[in-house]
């Protein structure tokens, strides 16, 4: 074999070598960007759920206010929480049912008749009512 023919095949293996290294680059940069992408959707989801929680204590505390607006509002964030995290429908249930179910007894402590005219002063009870109600009607 002359030279030629030599680095005709010293050529061929440095090709050979060079694409097999260049495959293996490729796939371990890919795997990589797996591993960021994941990592990146985990942080994201837990930054919701931070977001999510931080959203539930805070109406909760809200619930608690002199105003009703405020307490309405509360109320309408729960709700939302619903629909973003179904995880979370159940907790919040239970705590407007027990939210609910407090008010109408401290209402009715203090007034001897309970009808619509005295839940119509309180827009926050009437919209946690419309809530529940919708919400068994969803679950039938």
């Amino acid at each position: 074999m002359n030279w030629v023919e030599w680095s005709e095949i010293a050529r061929n293996l440095a090709i050979v070598a060079g694409g097999g290294f260049g495959l293996w680059l490729a796939w371990s940069r890919t795997r990589a960007l797996g591993r960021q992408t994941e990592t990146s959707e985990l942080a994201e989801v837990q930054r919701q759920r931070e977001h999510v929680a931080q959203l539930f204590d805070s109406s909760l505390e809200r619930l608690n206010h002199e105003q009703h607006w405020v307490r309405l509002g509360a109320v309408f964030v729960l709700e939302q929480i619903t629909e973003t995290a179904p995880e979370l429908s159940d907790s919040v249930v239970s705590v407007l049912v027990a939210y609910f179910s407090s008010e109408m007894e401290t209402i009715s402590a203090e007034s001897d008749e309970l009808d619509a005219m005295t839940l119509g002063t309180r827009p926050d009870l009437v919209e946690i009512q419309r809530f529940l109600v919708s919400t068994a009607a969803e679950a039938r």
